[in-house]
């Protein structure tokens, strides 16, 4: 789903004349509501700025859909997501997304959208199907990014539980295999409930969420559904709601990326000097990229670096005058990351920016899991 994102505003905004690019923070955690609402409302004042060379239409088409915004995020009281992004070219095409986490509040004008902390603030995450067991109900949930979307409501009806035995213990026994047996079936429904929604849709990841007594053997019945390794059971916990269940989502997806990147460092720093699937420091990726070879990118942190660009083929390079895959000529590439996301997405891969230093900092901060070696 991040993959269809970034590839929607690509499709969207390029080629492009122009693309205003706005990030906006609006995370309560970390900043009161009257710093944010300042923070806001500067960079409506600099995007204004930015687009004052735009036809006089295209200013103030931008100029109203900035004030749409605002009477909501000044509105403090409201939900509000912890960022945004907003995109806007001048034939007013427009892309807008709340985000689940927060962002350095900026606004920029280039030729093609800004990508980067789009991609960094949406790594973690990835489309996920949340199925919440109660005693009463089955939520059948969408989750990306900062949306969690109700996609069906179940209403099921478990058997109370038999506490004790005492002189009645064998008709007790008796109504406790009953009760398990009615809820082994609902929770077997469920199981291919859900195996029916995850295999038609786009979701790369399952999590179960409820009591335990529940969410436990609905989740061993997914295993034999679902491929274990796309399928976890979220922890207890006391605290009820959606406000809970959203932290303790994004929780878990923090945790999990952590451990995944971990993984994919440890596989380029292994294999690219081996001469692997894997490519690590600028020149080399560059090159895989070029060749359509990048099946997923790795990024440490937002680095502004420029380039060469080749105009007749699109290949990228550090300073070449002549084009290593067609032989043309280069012109400069202003700022070569955000090139580079964006040829890695054209060329259907994947981008996850870390965020942390990691072994890739012997590399110039990247590397690369390459579809094929080179």
């Amino acid at each position: 789903m991040r993959k269809a994102v970034v590839r929607d505003v690509r499709e969207q905004f390029s080629p492009a004349s122009a693309v205003l690019s706005l990030y906006g923070d609006t995370d309560r955690s970390r900043r009161s509501p009257k710093e944010i609402v300042i923070a806001l409302k500067n960079l409506y004042r600099e995007a204004l700025r930015l687009v004052e060379t735009w036809p006089r239409e295209d200013q103030e088409s931008v100029r109203i859909l900035l004030e749409r915004l605002f009477p909501r995020v000044e509105d403090l009281s409201t939900d509000l997501p912890k960022g945004w992004v907003f995109f806007v070219s001048p034939r007013s095409q427009t892309f807008s997304l709340p985000l689940p986490g927060p962002v350095v509040p900026s606004a920029c004008l280039g030729r093609e959208p800004q990508l980067f902390p789009l991609v960094q603030v949406l790594s973690p995450f990835r489309e996920t199907l949340v199925l919440l067991v109660e005693s009463r109900t089955v939520a059948f949930l969408r989750r990306f990014g900062a949306e969690l979307e109700l996609i069906h409501r179940r209403d099921v009806d478990f058997p109370s539980r038999v506490k004790s035995g005492g002189r009645q213990g064998m008709e007790e026994r008796r109504i406790e295999r009953h009760a398990e047996e009615e809820t082994g079936r609902i929770l077997r429904d469920v199981a291919v409930q859900a195996r029916a929604l995850f295999k038609g849709g786009t979701f790369r990841r399952a999590l179960v969420a409820g009591p335990r007594e529940l969410a436990l053997p609905l989740t061993d019945l997914l295993r034999e559904q679902l491929p274990t390794e796309e399928l976890d059971l979220l922890p207890e916990t006391p605290e009820r709601g959606e406000a809970a269940l959203r932290a303790l989502l994004d929780q878990w997806a923090q945790t999990r990326f952590w451990q995944e990147g971990e993984a994919l460092v440890d596989r380029v720093v292994t294999e690219a000097p081996k001469g692997g699937p894997a490519a690590a420091g600028w020149r080399a990726v560059l090159a895989a990229s070029g060749r359509g070879a990048v099946h997923q990118l790795l990024l440490e942190e937002r680095e502004l670096r420029r380039g060469v660009r080749c105009p007749a083929c699109g290949a990228l390079g550090l300073d070449e005058e002549t084009c290593p895959l067609c032989g043309g000529g280069t012109v400069e590439e202003p700022d070569l990351m955000e090139a580079l996301i964006g040829q890695v997405y054209d060329k259907d891969g994947e981008v996850l920016v870390l965020g942390r230093p990691s072994p890739l900092r012997e590399w110039e901060g990247l590397g690369a899991l390459l579809r094929f070696s080179l």
